[in-house]
């Protein structure tokens, strides 16, 4: 088992804690002096446990050793780290366009490692060499459950670390949803963000005195639709009851003239 030298302890989860494990049968390592099997553990960076005896039951059926699976992206785990961190950060206080990708992204990160680990295990099982002691046919290797190859039999299950990015991703998706929410009951109280037509200077369609005396834009009390074709980077607020805009005499003079020759809904 490696060392990791000092000062490195922040990425000890996702260099240590085990996320898949898989033991094997086989006749030439009996029970009573392997009671758990050939058992390897993997890890987001890595993989542990009895290495060197699965390789060279590998190496019977002409497999390649497991050190060359997914090398590089084993080495880009820290920095995937990372990023998917300052995607939370940002997604906390940002609530533009896009914003739920900065939660989902992330979120997605064990079926990101499910993804890999499968493709390198049929890799694995469809590049076999001519020098194997047992001749099988390419074969997809168990994922999860039990399977058997030759005389060997596999057993390959979750373990904790994976059930924690399961949990990871719950929780990120509750985070979207909730943020989701808040957003459009932040819209139909009349906090609306006009980002779509930066170049107009003002967007109002004709007021209404809605039942609950919030006086809303764009449409009908409660709604939110294009009415109309002129709109404005920032917030509008139409105060309740009022019909009144924020901003300068010019800009209400402006609005209310625009509007003074149409029906009221």
């Amino acid at each position: 088992m490696q060392c990791l030298p000092k000062g490195t302890n922040y990425y000890y989860y996702y260099h240590h804690h085990h996320h898949y494990r898989t033991f094997l049968e086989a006749p030439n390592y009996p029970k009573e002096s392997y009671p758990d099997g050939i058992n390897v553990f993997f890890t987001l960076t890595d993989f542990r446990g009895r290495v060197v005896e699965l390789n060279v039951i590998n190496h019977y059926i002409g497999m390649d050793p497991m050190d060359i699976g997914a090398f590089d992206v084993r080495r880009m785990v820290p920095f995937v780290y990372l990023v998917f961190s300052l995607f939370i950060l940002v997604f906390l206080f940002y609530g533009g366009p896009g914003w739920w990708l900065l939660g989902l992204i992330p979120a997605l990160i064990p079926w990101y490692y499910l993804g890999f680990y499968s493709y390198w295990l049929y890799w694995f099982g469809h590049n076999l060499h001519e020098y194997g002691a047992f001749k099988v046919k390419p074969f997809m290797p168990t994922v999860l459950g039990d399977g058997k190859v030759a005389q060997f039999t596999t057993h390959s299950y979750p373990f904790a670390g994976f059930y924690v990015l399961l949990g990871v991703f719950l929780l990120l998706g509750l985070a979207v949803l909730v943020k989701r929410r808040a957003l459009r009951e932040k819209a139909k109280a009349g906090f609306l963000d006009f980002d779509e037509n930066p170049d107009h200077d003002i967007c109002l369609s004709r007021t209404v005195d809605c039942p609950a005396g919030i006086i809303t834009a764009m449409g009908s009390c409660g709604s939110f639709s294009p009415a109309t074709d002129r709109c404005f980077a920032g917030r509008l607020h139409l105060n309740a009851g009022t019909g009144d805009l924020p901003g300068t005499d010019r800009d209400r003079e402006s609005a209310r003239s625009r509007w003074s020759g149409g029906s009221r809904h």
